[in-house]
């Protein structure tokens, strides 16, 4: 079964890697799992031989009918769909899910944790992800790394690098380094202001900009929020973006 380049895919065939992936994955004792793109099923095999009721999400029609015939006396569930337009919301409220699980397509990378985070942002996860990726969800506010998706996906989680993996352990080989990742979700989930996310989302826009400049769509009451205008994004932790969207709010509200 060939990779296909419009879906991104690139299988692992290093099977130490292969394992010590599922190790991180069955050492909570799942009961119940999501797998996100099981390609040819060197994961979801382990997963299911360990009892794990596995549900994997695939778009690839040739993987599918590969899947369904290579697991056919197995009990599972296979959705045939794009994993962008699945309710991960309502799925999770089916299968009750102890872990979600994927070597994600670097051209989905992104969007799909900005997904996870905002649908079931109590499930813990643990991903293969392009290492400038796993770098940017990991950075520290200062670092050149830090940005949006720093803010975004540290404000629910606990983000740790497992291990980094290179290039020739794909099939075929990328042209990256990849990193595994844990997502633990925090203890409280915060309710976040409403204009946290569009601060957060302008700020990283103009992010070689003073917050004054690059905020002035925004009425901002820097002084309350104990924040420096004159700082610029990339130096402010997720607790002073909170504080800004507490002392905001939107200038086109002002106006109306």
């Amino acid at each position: 079964m060939r990779a296909k380049k419009r879906f991104g895919q690139n299988f692992l065939k290093n099977p130490n890697i292969v394992q010590e992936m599922i190790q991180s994955v069955l050492e909570s004792k799942p009961e119940s799992l999501l797998e996100i793109g099981p390609g040819r099923g060197a994961l979801t095999s382990s997963f299911l031989d360990a009892g794990v009721h596995t549900t994997a999400i695939e778009i690839d029609r040739d993987l599918i009918a590969y899947l369904t015939k290579k697991f056919q006396n197995k009990s599972w569930d296979l959705i045939a769909q794009d994993v962008l337009t699945v309710d991960l919301t309502q799925l999770n409220h089916a299968k009750k899910l102890d872990v979600i699980v994927g070597n994600l397509p670097y051209n989905i990378s992104t969007p799909f944790l900005i997904k996870y985070r905002d649908e079931i942002p109590t499930v813990p996860g643990l991903f293969l992800v392009q290492k400038e990726v796993a770098l940017r969800l990991s950075a520290d506010p200062g670092s050149k790394d830090y940005g949006r998706l720093s803010v975004m996906m540290q404000q629910s989680f606990d983000i740790k690098m497992l291990f980094h993996v290179a290039p020739e352990n794909f099939d075929p080989q990328p042209q990256v380094q990849s990193t595994f990742i844990r997502c633990t979700p925090h203890d409280r989930h915060l309710i976040l202001p409403e204009l946290f996310e569009p601060i957060v989302r302008e700020s990283f826009c103009h992010r070689r900009k003073m917050l004054k400049k690059s905020l002035s769509t925004f009425n901002i009451d820097f002084l309350k929020a104990n924040v420096d205008p004159t700082r610029r994004p990339e130096t402010l932790s997720i607790k002073e973006f909170i504080e800004l969207a507490n002392h905001s709010v939107r200038q086109d509200n002002l106006d109306a």
